[in-house]
């Protein structure tokens, strides 16, 4: 055979395409390729290249959300040993599960919905709702209560882990995040959207894990504040 008509090798990916060839759980938080249509380019070679935004995907992910958990426990944890039932009994641990919901739905919604600027507005207001809770949470307790230097730290790192989150999220979808100041050359979607990727098993599984631990955790400590409050029985003459 002529060398000439010899079929054709199929083009190999340059090394930088095979370095950040996406796998498709990791374009749940990343945005389209293709601005203009905003749809997913179907080519996984170019979906996406930049390398800092599939690693906030993986702290966001395999990062963030445990220490989320392992956060919420701890500060669990230190509530059942210093018995805070018995001290600043269940109005704080209302305030626990009212911070516990609303990084619950911060969570949802960034597993559920395609992030745009509507979501990432949605974030910002749930981020700026925590904290002004979590103040009210701790005026309240300290007035009651002792507040150990290892709750403190606790406290400090779920101060800091929606805020972290919310940043990661606007670096990775910057031109959404831009939009919402009027910068950028992206025009604002405000629009609540079903994501185009669906979630992997292995993600479907942590995030609702994490979210049933911590909610075991937190609703046993307000039925256990619920049951200190209650009068003791005096004893019949």
């Amino acid at each position: 055979m002529n060398a000439s008509f010899a079929p054709m090798a199929p083009p190999q990916p340059t090394m930088q395409q095979a370095a950040f060839r996406i796998r498709s759980w990791e374009r749940m938080l990343l945005p389209p390729h293709d601005d203009a249509r905003g749809a997913w380019n179907p080519d996984p070679m170019t979906d996406h290249t930049d390398p800092t935004a599939v690693a906030l995907v993986h702290v966001l992910v395999w990062g963030l959300l445990p220490l989320w958990a392992a956060s919420g426990l701890a500060d669990w944890w230190c509530h059942r040993r210093l018995r805070i039932e018995h001290s600043a009994g269940w109005p704080e641990s209302a305030l626990h599960l009212a911070m516990l919901a609303e990084l619950g739905i911060g969570v949802t919604f960034a597993a559920l919905l395609h992030i745009n600027a509507g979501v990432l507005a949605t974030l910002l207001v749930l981020c700026l709702l925590h904290e002004a809770t979590m103040v009210a949470d701790l005026v309240y307790a300290e007035r009651l209560r002792r507040i150990p230097p290892l709750e403190q730290w606790v406290h400090g790192v779920q101060h800091a882990m929606p805020w972290a989150a919310w940043v990661a999220l606007a670096v990775i979808h910057q031109g959404q995040a831009l939009a919402i100041l009027g910068l950028g050359i992206q025009a604002p979607d405000w629009r609540f959207a079903p994501r185009l990727d669906p979630l992997p098993p292995s993600v479907w599984l942590l995030i609702p894990g994490i979210g049933a631990v911590l909610a075991s955790a937190f609703i046993e400590e307000f039925a256990r504040a619920m049951r200190a409050a209650r009068p003791v029985p005096r004893p019949a003459p």
